[in-house]
């Protein structure tokens, strides 16, 4: 049970007239500077994992495919290139005979290494193929533990590759790799040039040939008969062009788990421009790397916009992601506990299937505080385009227990069909009872109208409850884009962009980053007035972005005031200024700070993008984004933004009750409560504050020192009346203004305007 329910809040008499007063006390508040995380491995340095009809695995500029006689090399090419130029590789013989797969062990799911073991020339003994993933490429290796016949002049390796949508020059035998090019000329695939390495350590190069069917690795007779055994013969397959925008990181998306206290980062990749790969990586509180939780690398499917919600009292994470074929789209979840390490701890469920005609795609999660479901969020798109005017917002309840489906919400319907809605967003369902989802909708019927930004609350048991515009600042001319909702115990916030209309309705950047807090409590059937919009970065062109499903806004819930907002500000390319990482900090009655965190990628728009999840133990915010510092160079990066060590230490003798802080004393924190207890029932109770500690008695009153200066004189900040057990609760907001000071507070109560008692002190550092 949450105690702000049971909460009965006193008569608070104002903290901003103390401020005059108790900034002499002020300390100088040090910056507080993000600190930075190792996210483990590459980005894409992923195991072998079951995806569609076969096994995969994959590298820095790759993923290759594995089933029982063939190896499937897709190199990473970018959005150049409309299809993936796959190269194939089968063994068809060994020696001068056909090679005969022969039933090995399954490849343990989650390593680097798979392998096949062959029958050759009527030997008893095997040859084992193996391909090792690594950062370089996919090694391939023939071991053989014996002797080989010796019919001729050398052993024979033939591989039959087929590569349709590339090609390579044949050439005869010669110690030198082998290359594959595209129509366009640009080499995309190289098969190393083998060496054979026996177990003494003598190693020798061996020549290859190509015949425009077959690769031929020779290994001479005369040398297999000399050579101390095990030997192994090594090839390497290589991506030769690397693609800048194919390493790119794309939208990560960080989720924290309470319960399990762990971490999930999820992003994607652009192999080609019809195949995106999706990925999830899981990691302790200490950031240590846990595993791959989540990897989608068939080809045949493109996946991407990967979105992670926390169902705390199940401990799972929700996974949902978008699948693209040619002609549609879909919406599928992995339902991950917290303690998943590897790809086999999941399960997969089908939240929205294909339907011809109708496309579903750009998924956000609702997490949840309480109760086993998480809401998924998407958009319908009722054309065949991803953004046409008939886009529709729709959201599904998932049992994370059972895995069953709720029926499909229509959040958008009260638009009519003369309505276009996208980019939806959800926060987490609290302990109020609400998810709370938002979306940019416009007319379609006015071709110049306006991105508004909409918000729809959902109940726990699917209903669906009220439907607000937030059209601010109330002024025609302006885009409201990419909504971002936060919030806990029916006190939200949204961020979003706004960009001047200049008649283009698919605008995706804005030259202003806003946010907007609003009530909305669970018997109110619409919210209640918003508090004043806020600006938290401005620009003279649109060069300030989100992405598409990451959380660009997260709310601390312990203070229930705080939140921090990440965007993309992009570099003017003319200027050579770098594109950064921002993230402002903001307390209840305004922005604390703002943080130029990071340079993150040097090409132009799409911007990437950013999210940010609270983490409740460390009362920190985690960040995680993608930086790509050049062709070939990118990562999954993360940073920890700390709330200041700001402190609330009791002191001193008390005879009448004790006094405690809720949580730290952080400025902006719009409730702030200091708790009376053990004190004498039904009486009136003071919170007195001053900026310096004291210690004498009251006369009258034996052993009740007054613990605050009264030369300086105390001020009373706070009013209640104890419970007859003797509690009594000062709800008190600290303003922004607050921070770096000392203050000292002490709670009276009287009887008949006489002192009866005084409790101990609380000593508090605002930071």
């Amino acid at each position: 049970m949450n105690t702000h329910f049971t909460m009965r809040r006193g008569a608070v008499l104002g903290l901003l007239p103390l401020l005059p007063s108790l900034l002499t006390a002020q300390d100088e508040l040090a910056p507080h500077a993000p600190r930075e995380l190792s996210m483990g491995a590459d980005a894409f340095q992923i195991p072998l994992h079951e995806c569609g009809d076969g096994l995969w695995a994959c590298g820095p500029d790759y993923k290759v495919r594995f089933d029982g006689t063939r190896t499937e090399f897709h190199p990473v090419v970018g959005a150049a290139v409309p299809i993936t130029p796959t190269w194939t590789w089968r063994t068809v013989r060994l020696g001068g005979e056909v090679a005969h797969e022969v039933a090995g062990d399954a490849p343990a799911l989650g390593g680097f290494r798979f392998e096949r073991t062959w029958q050759h020339d009527g030997s008893a003994v095997p040859v084992v193929e193996a391909w090792d993933v690594d950062a370089e490429g996919v090694e391939q290796t023939f071991l053989l533990t014996v002797p080989p016949a010796l019919g001729g002049p050398a052993f024979e390796i033939v591989g039959a590759v087929d590569a349709p949508r590339l090609a390579a020059t044949a050439r005869g035998a010669r110690h030198e790799a082998l290359t594959w090019h595209d129509a366009d000329g640009i080499d995309r695939v190289g098969y190393g040039a083998a060496v054979a390495i026996d177990a003494r350590g003598a190693r020798l190069r061996l020549d290859t040939s190509w015949d425009g069917e077959h690769v031929r690795i020779a290994v001479p007779s005369a040398w297999l008969h000399t050579a101390s055994y095990p030997v192994l013969i090594d090839p390497l397959t290589s991506n030769v062009a690397l693609s800048p925008d194919g390493n790119r990181v794309h939208e990560p998306h960080i989720e924290y788990g309470e319960g399990a206290n762990r971490r999930v980062v999820t992003y994607g990749r652009l192999v080609s421009g019809n195949d995106w790969d999706a990925y999830g990586r899981m990691y302790d509180s200490s950031w240590t790397y846990r595993g791959v939780v989540l990897a989608e690398s068939d080809a045949n499917l493109s996946v991407r916009s990967v979105s992670t919600g926390y169902v705390r009292s199940t401990d799972r994470f929700v996974l949902a992601f978008e699948e693209e074929t040619p002609a549609l789209r879909s919406i599928r979840a992995r339902v991950v506990p917290g303690t998943a390490t590897n790809t086999s701890d999941g399960t997969e469920v089908t939240i929205s299937p294909s339907i011809a005609g109708r496309q579903h795609g750009r998924p956000v999660v609702g997490g949840a505080r309480e109760g086993d479901s998480a809401l998924v969020v998407y958009e319908d798109d009722l054309g065949v385009g991803q953004d046409s005017d008939t886009t529709r917002i729709r959201a599904r309840m998932l049992d994370t227990l059972s895995y069953s489906r709720g029926p499909v919400l229509d959040l958008s319907a009260g638009g009519g069909n003369s309505f276009d809605a996208q980019s939806p967003s959800v926060s987490d369902l609290d302990f109020a009872g609400d998810w709370a989802v938002a979306w940019q909708e416009r007319n379609t019927g006015l071709p110049t109208d306006d991105w508004d930004v909409m918000v729809h609350k959902v109940e726990d048991d699917g209903t669906l409850r009220g439907r607000q515009s937030y059209s601010f600042p109330a002024t025609q001319g302006l885009h409201k884009l990419q909504p971002k909702i936060a919030g806990e115990l029916n006190d939200y916030v949204i961020t979003y962009l706004t960009a001047v209309n200049d008649g283009n309705p698919v605008a995706r950047a804005g030259s202003r980053v806003r946010s907007l807090e609003f009530s909305w409590g669970s018997a109110q059937a619409a919210p209640s007035a918003p508090r004043a919009e806020r600006i938290l970065a401005s620009e003279t062109t649109n060069r300030l972005g989100f992405g598409e499903t990451g959380d660009a806004v997260a709310f601390d819930d312990l203070t229930e005031s705080h939140y921090v907002v990440v965007w993309i500000r992009s570099g003017n390319l003319f200027a050579n200024e770098p594109t950064l990482l921002m993230a402002s900090r903001v307390g209840g009655d305004g922005v604390l700070e703002t943080h130029e965190l990071e340079s993150v990628v040097s090409l132009s728009p799409p911007f990437g993008a950013a999210s940010t999840s609270f983490e409740r133990d460390g009362q920190s915010f985690l960040i995680a984004y993608g930086q790509t510092t050049g062709g070939s160079g990118n990562s999954v990066r993360g940073l920890v933004l700390e709330h200041p060590a700001a402190i609330a230490t009791p002191y001193g003798p008390s005879c009448n009750g004790a006094l405690s802080a809720n949580h730290r004393p952080l400025a902006g924190s719009r409730l702030f409560r200091m708790t009376l207890a053990g004190a004498q029932g039904n009486q009136a109770s003071w919170l007195l504050a001053g900026v310096a500690p004291a210690n004498f008695v009251v006369p009258g009153l034996s052993n009740c020192p007054v613990l605050l200066d009264i030369q300086i004189t105390p001020i009373l900040v706070a009013t209640d009346t104890s419970t007859q057990s003797g509690t009594a609760r000062f709800d008190l907001p600290i303003p922004n203004a607050a921070a770096g000071t000392n203050i000292y507070w002490q709670a009276l109560q009287t009887s008949l305007l006489n002192v009866s008692g005084l409790s101990n002190g609380v000593y508090t550092a605002i930071r």
